[in-house]
């Protein structure tokens, strides 16, 4: 094809393009730049006022004349118009933005007026290499690379599934190095050579030539033997071997020959470099907010550029931006997935794009027409490729199908191997999938990891849902999970919070899949009952608690339907439900009979150690509810049981449930005592089965040991050590961060008067027991909210807009915790904890506050009452060896007898106190107190 010559024009230069005004086109280095008409009517703007600034509604207005449109369109087609100009190249700066005014062309422009100046060929190399019809969107590197290889080696092969873009990099990289073959490029695309014997033909065709039909092969050498020739062979995946064979002949007889090919598989050929081209980045799950932002990624930029292929009304905009990125990371950044669902965008709206998990009308969607037919459809395309499989391999992609995420060769062996699939060919076919491009792979980790992209997956599916496989691969894949959860939940002793997740938090959409499988018509309720107490303790992990919740439900009315008990496993379920509620703050009642429902299940089990975990539970929950007594008749039932085990992990639990217990009860020394003995413990942690605290260890006992040192009055050591849980709860949980924050951090920073870092941890708060749904402790953190704006005199809003100061804490523990931080909730029923000594661990502060309302009355019957309370309140502080409480109970006595004029009592009362002080200079109570003794 000859040159083509532009006529009589006025040019606009600039770097290598020039910008031809009369036909809106531009060129670079004399090639037409593939431009959307408004991108090409900004630049023509822009170029031609170079060096001003124009305003962004002066340009909305020239380029979108008579139409309404938003700002975000505007900085959408100026970020493709930057790519389009290279920005970010070397010496690649065009235009810039101008904060607050507009934006500027900022090159050199050169106005010229020519005459016949010539428009560059894409077919200027000799042979016969396509023009390319679209760019190649985010591929630059992958060009690069492949183009540098062939500058080095004499075979070169680019792999990768099907609709990866393959053909796309290999004819850029010809087109990139062409010139360095003078005898010409030659391409050739093997889809419609189905005969491996008319293979030479087709070789030879494509270079012009023709060739005997007795030794083929060695007749195309004979014409390319002294040739300067670079041969593009397309698609070579179903001709494989005789492709490899011909091109090591080729190679071989002819030296200055060079082989491009791309396929689905290496050729596996001496000396071939292998370049695997992998899918479109695409943007992450989180972070996302603009448009801007979305277009920086390649995956994005190309649904962006295919939607607007005749269709210039849609534009990527700040509210659809996170859409589209979604159904970019959907499509694993597949270019011909993307290239096919963002050609419905123009038609139907982005917005009737979401694609669900198991939407397969992606499949049969029809992309351009002049595709080539493997092409025309994701289907086609699969087709393609399932028909290069041997039997043994359809088998095993239909199977793997089951698995929504990342899984590895032992995994996938488990789930597909059965008794006429031995594991070793199971395994040998899943590694020829990779191999054939059909499985993408990890290797971040130690062990190799595999998962199928999400088009594939759809396809397999339906495959083995047209067999009798279906139902049998699901069970596997069911009970592989339940092993795999039940030792994942080991690791967490061994791995840190972040290295497990990594490993396997991916599991959680395998999970969700089969549940949906398991108790759906067609499952197996029992199975997915068991699934359900394996990934029990995974969902506290991951803060999935609602839904955990609705499965465990759903797995214990299964469970009640079935004809045989399931005693064991209705426990399981039972104790992670009555959990479940615990944290989600449901009524006590429902808590309380899940607990119920747990001792009658063990009660007539004949072995104590299956005891141990509900008699944990009781103890544990009990004290939420603020029934310290019944917690510490639960904890004594559970040592009993403990102790009639050679058990150490029993002992080691009710170790620990017993210096909780014992402290909220009041018991600190005892409490100490089994505290540190758990810390110094050499078992990391007990197993699941025996315990249903969530939280390591080593955070919630030093939580227990930060609250009782500042009881002890050791209120500096307190904060250190509650700082210590909390950075040992980031390792761990959100349930331990919450824990530490909630019941150390937050308490002590407000016991000592420390308003700036109550502040900044009860914010952290909030923001952990929202983010994960822990309504218990949500709560407790707007009740802390809402003490600090009253302190501020400001009015405090949650998210959802709701006055904070109107919430109020959970009855119980979380009551009596505010009700030693506050006076706002302080009510009868707090009182009457208070005096009857109910409240345990803050009965002594409790009978202060009732103290400081009688005092408040003024009366002389309500200073003889405040006296009394103040008195028993020093009373159980010194039985607790509270220090801390009973230094604010002497505080406000003494200042109550020196207003009465009994300044000795006062004194003789509060002096000894004082000078046992052992730190926490600074802090209100030391503070108060001194004052209060320098007063008399």
């Amino acid at each position: 094809m000859p040159d083509r010559e532009i006529g009589r024009e006025q040019l606009l230069t600039f770097g290598p393009f020039q910008l031809v005004r009369s036909r809106k086109l531009l060129l670079q280095d004399g090639r037409p730049v593939r431009l959307g008409s408004r991108a090409i009517d900004l630049l023509m703007v822009l170029v031609e006022r170079a060096g001003e600034v124009v305003g962004k509604n002066e340009l909305i207005a020239l380029v979108w004349p008579n139409t309404v449109v938003e700002e975000n369109n505007l900085r959408v087609h100026l970020t493709a118009l930057r790519k389009s100009l290279g920005a970010g190249q070397p010496g690649a700066r065009y235009i810039i933005n101008v904060a607050g005014r507009g934006y500027s062309f900022v090159a050199p422009v050169e106005r010229t007026e020519g005459r016949g100046t010539r428009l560059e060929s894409s077919t200027a190399i000799p042979g016969n290499l396509p023009a390319a019809i679209s760019r190649p969107i985010g591929r630059a590197l992958a060009v690069d690379t492949v183009a540098h290889l062939l500058g080095g080696h004499r075979l070169v092969t680019v792999i990768g599934p099907g609709g990866i873009g393959k053909s796309t990099v290999a004819v850029a990289a010809a087109e990139r190095i062409g010139a360095a073959f003078p005898a010409g490029v030659f391409f050739t695309d093997l889809t419609a050579v189905t005969d491996a014997a008319h293979l030479p033909a087709a070789l030879a065709s494509a270079i012009g030539t023709s060739v005997p039909v007795v030794d083929p092969v060695r007749a195309l050498i004979a014409h390319v033997r002294d040739a300067q020739m670079l041969l593009l062979v397309d698609n070579c995946e179903h001709l494989i071997d005789d492709v490899a064979e011909v091109a090591l002949r080729l190679l071989r007889g002819s030296p200055h020959l060079r082989i491009l090919a791309t396929s689905r598989e290496p050729l596996q050929v001496d000396g071939e470099q292998v370049y695997q081209l992998s899918s479109l980045e695409s943007p992450a799950e989180s972070g996302l907010t603009t448009a801007e932002e979305a277009m920086t990624f390649p995956a994005v930029q190309l649904f962006a550029e295919r939607a607007t292929n005749g269709f210039e009304n849609f534009a990527i905009t700040d509210a659809n931006a996170a859409l589209v990125a979604r159904i970019c990371r959907r499509l694993d950044g597949v270019p011909l997935a993307i290239e096919i669902v963002a050609a419905r965008a123009g038609l139907v709206g982005v917005h009737a794009l979401e694609l669900g998990d198991e939407d397969a009308e992606i499949l049969a969607a029809r992309g351009r027409r002049t595709a080539s037919s493997r092409h025309r459809s994701l289907r086609a395309t699969l087709d393609w490729s399932y028909r290069q499989l041997t039997g043994v391999e359809r088998k095993v992609l239909m199977r793997l199908s089951v698995f929504r995420g990342w899984f590895t060769a032992p995994a996938a062996v488990a789930v597909v191997a059965d008794e006429l699939l031995d594991e070793g060919a199971a395994l040998e076919a899943l590694m020829s999938l990779v191999v054939k491009s059909l499985l993408a792979t990890d290797i971040s980790e130690q062990e190799f990891r595999y998962r199928l992209l999400h088009v594939t997956r759809l396809y397999a599916a339906e495959h083995l849902q047209s067999t009798q496989d279906a139902q049998a691969a699901w069970r596997r894949h069911g009970q592989y999970l339940c092993e795999f959860l039940e030792r994942s939940i080991l690791e967490m002793t061994t791995l840190s919070r972040d290295r497990w997740l990594r490993l396997h938090q991916s599991s959680i959409e395998d999970i969700r899949a089969l549940m949906d499988w398991a108790f759906g018509p067609q499952g197996d309720a029992l199975l997915g009952a068991q699934l359900t107490a394996a990934a029990g303790r995974f969902g506290f992990q991951v803060a999935l608690l609602d839904e955990f919740r609705s499965w465990t439900e759903m797995a214990l009315r299964a469970l009640r339907q079935l004809e045989t008990p399931q005693p064991a496993l209705e426990l399981r379920l039972t104790m992670a439900q009555a959990l479940l509620r615990n944290r989600m703050a449901d009524p006590d009642s429902a808590v309380d009979a899940d607990i119920n429902r747990m001792i009658a299940l063990t009660r007539d089990g004949g072995v104590p150690r299956n005891r141990i975990a509900p008699l944990s539970h009781r103890a544990l929950v009990m004290l939420d509810f603020g029934d310290y007594a019944t917690s510490a008749s639960a904890l004594a039932e559970l040592e009993a049981t403990a102790r009639q085990e050679d058990d150490a992990f029993a002992a080691f639990t009710a170790d620990r449930v017993g210096a909780m217990v014992c402290h909220w009860s009041g018991d600190h020394p005892r409490a100490r005592q089994l505290a540190e003995r758990v810390l110094r413990h050499p078992l990391q942690a007990a197993p699941p089965t025996y315990s249903p605290v969530a939280v390591d260890r080593r955070v919630s006992m030093r939580v227990v040991l930060a609250r009782i040192l500042w009881l002890e009055g050791c209120a500096d050591q307190a904060r250190e050590l509650a700082a210590e849980a909390l950075s040992l709860a980031g390792s761990d949980s959100p349930h331990a961060l919450c824990d530490a924050l909630g019941h150390a951090v937050c308490p002590i920073a407000f016991w000592r008067g420390d308003v700036q870092e109550a502040t900044a941890m009860t914010a952290l708060l909030l923001e952990h027991s929202r983010r994960y749904t822990l309504t218990r402790w949500h709560i407790a953190a707007n009740c802390f909210e809402s003490v600090l704006h009253a302190m501020s005199g400001t009015v405090a809003t949650d998210p959802a807009g709701d006055d904070v100061a109107q919430v109020a804490p959970l009855p119980g523990l979380q009551r009596d915790l505010m009700g030693t931080i506050s006076e706002r909730w302080f009510d009868a029923t707090t009182m009457a904890r208070g005096e009857h000594r109910l409240a345990g661990w803050c009965t002594p502060e409790l009978l202060r506050r009732n103290a400081q309302l009688q005092l408040r009355q003024g009366t002389a019957a309500g200073m003889r009452m405040a006296e009394a309370s103040l008195q028993t309140s020093l009373e159980v502080a010194r039985d607790q060896g509270a220090f801390g409480w009973e230094l604010r109970s002497a505080t406000m006595l003494a200042e109550l007898w020196r207003e009465q004029g009994r300044s000795s009592e006062a004194v003789g009362l509060l002096e000894p106190l004082v000078t046992r002080i052992p730190e926490g200079e600074g802090t209100r109570d030391v503070v108060n107190a001194r004052s209060s003794l320098s007063k008399l």
